[in-house]
């Protein structure tokens, strides 16, 4: 029953952008002073690879099936094609809703081509904030004790870490203020995403209200990394063990882990915030095992390592 509620929630989602069109979603986008010039929309400098490469995924004796991560590109319906340079995507699932995807050639490619979790998810609606095509956010809802949830990525596909710094609301499917929103993410680094979880009071219709967005370069220096995990079963609830490995010393500061099901809905949102430094730091993530009846099919891992200077 969860899983037909978000379905049909992200059902709306989509249809909502999709009628919408980038211009109605409330998107307010303010580079910062000396970033202009530096953006990669045009082209002219190439997308550094992602900082990410995870591995050696165990999922133990539960009942898992891995999920391919390949999506089928197919033509949008009449709704979506008069917005030109801009493409929408499906799956292979008829039964599942459309991405609504408002981004430019260059931009979705990039995207697609990252060896990250971030194309494992199914979003409701990923797009780029007015002048930033170096920017994608991506967003689902989920629910979790009978509360709505927005899961927001942010993935930087500029050469250089950047931090994301915005402030907004979620909107319900009257306009209202169902959740607000204020983040500072002190560095996404290049080809990795950061991950918000966004309590509602109400339905979301997944559409955000911005009042500003500003993306300057970091002050932090980002890890070359890569990972390994887990899922064993601790007190009634499934708990993912990682493992984060890197030549240098890092920290790895907040680490995600979305829970996902067999079409790649979101069904559970879980964090470790991980101050320790080292060049091979562990952690754990614990998942509410009522959720989802202890049956991941798959999980989707987020973090952006930092460099200890």
């Amino acid at each position: 029953m969860k899983n037909k509620i978000v379905k049909a929630v992200l059902a709306h989602i989509c249809i909502a952008y999709m009628a919408l069109g980038l211009m109605g979603c409330g998107n307010i986008g303010t580079i910062i002073p000396g970033t202009e010039t530096e953006s990669k929309p045009d082209g002219d400098n190439e997308v550094a690879e992602n900082s990410s490469n995870n591995t050696n995924h165990d999922f133990g004796d539960f009942d898992v099936v891995r999920t391919s991560d390949e999506t089928t590109d197919e033509a949008v319906d009449e709704t979506t094609e008069e917005i030109d340079d801009y493409s929408d995507t499906d799956d292979d699932n008829s039964d599942s809703p459309t991405t609504a995807r408002y981004l430019s050639a260059e931009t979705q490619a990039a995207l697609d081509s990252l060896d990250t979790d971030i194309n494992k998810v199914k979003w409701g609606v990923q797009y780029s904030p007015t002048g930033m095509d170096h920017v994608v956010i991506s967003i689902t809802p989920y629910i979790e004790d009978d509360y709505y949830h927005l899961v927001m990525a942010i993935t930087n596909l500029y050469y250089a870490p950047i931090i994301f710094d915005a402030s907004g609301y979620a909107k319900g499917f009257n306009g209202e203020n169902v959740a607000d929103i204020t983040i500072y993410e002190s560095m996404i680094a290049p080809g990795n995403s950061a991950i918000v979880d966004i309590p509602c009071s109400d339905v979301p219709s997944g559409e955000i209200h911005w009042d500003v967005i500003e993306t300057p370069d970091s002050y932090l220096t980002d890890a070359y990394w890569e990972s390994d995990w887990s899922i064993g079963k601790e007190d009634d609830n499934l708990v993912l063990a990682y493992n984060i490995y890197s030549t240098d010393m890092f920290s790895p500061g907040y680490v995600y882990a979305l829970a996902l099901d067999e079409n790649g809905y979101v069904i559970d949102c879980a964090y470790d915030y991980n101050i320790d430094e080292g060049t091979n730091v562990s952690g754990t993530i614990e998942f509410d095992n009522s959720q989802f009846n202890g049956k991941i099919v798959n999980v989707a891992f987020f973090a952006n390592p930092a460099l200890v200077e």
